[in-house]
Parts: structure tokens; sequence; C-alpha cells
């Protein structure tokens, strides 16, 4: 009897490693299907992740395109409120100028010496 409680193989003492082991066994278990189950988690949030990135890209490349037609627009509409100042610039002095001629013509000079009304 004293051989079987101290040997580790046998008796109580051998139920009690066979135990630890089979729980340590267990636990190493549970441990490894824990870990893949976060293994799993974070591959998902991952992807979740990289989906918004390439969502969030292409929105904010649509957001700088749209930027650059607009840009576009106001740099033409400049364009023509320029041309349209630089028109209306001129404009005055070739109607004082055409003016001054209606003058003139009324007054006989715009006219030729021989074909003078007087």
């Amino acid at each position: 009897r004293t051989f079987e409680q101290n040997n580790p193989i046998t008796g109580r003492a051998g139920r009690e490693a066979f135990d630890r082991q089979a729980r340590d066994g267990q636990r190493v278990e549970a441990a490894r299907l824990e870990f893949a189950a976060l293994k799993t988690e974070i591959a998902a949030e991952k992807r979740e992740f990289m989906a918004r990135q390439g969502a969030d890209h292409a929105a904010l490349i649509d957001s700088h395109k749209r930027d650059g037609v607009q840009l576009q627009s106001a740099v033409a509409a400049r364009v023509q409120i320029d041309r349209g100042e630089e028109r209306a610039r001129r404009q005055p002095a070739a109607h004082v100028i055409d003016r001054q001629q209606e003058q003139k013509q009324e007054r006989g000079q715009g006219i030729g010496p021989e074909l003078s009304p007087l």
C-alpha cells in the first residue's frame, strides 16, 4: 500500500496528476480556440477598415474632382468677367471717338473740301 500512495502513476497522486494534466489540456485548448476567435475577429475588423478606407479614398478623389471642376468654372467665369470689363473700358473711348466723328461730319469737317455742304 505504501508503494501505491507514493507512486505518482498509481493511487490518488496519479489521479490528481492525470486530472491536472487534463485541466491543463482543456485550458490550452480553450486558449487556442480563443486565440483563433481573436485572429478571426481581427481579420474581419481589418477587412472592414480597409473597405472603409477604400470608400473614403474614393470619396476624397470624387471631392477633389468636383473641386477641380468648380475651380475651372470659377476661372472661366473670371476670364469672362475680365473680358467684359476690358470691353466696357474700351467701349466708352470708341463711343467718344464715334461721337466726335459724327459731330465733325455734322459740321462738315469730316467730309472732304470738295464735298463741303457750304
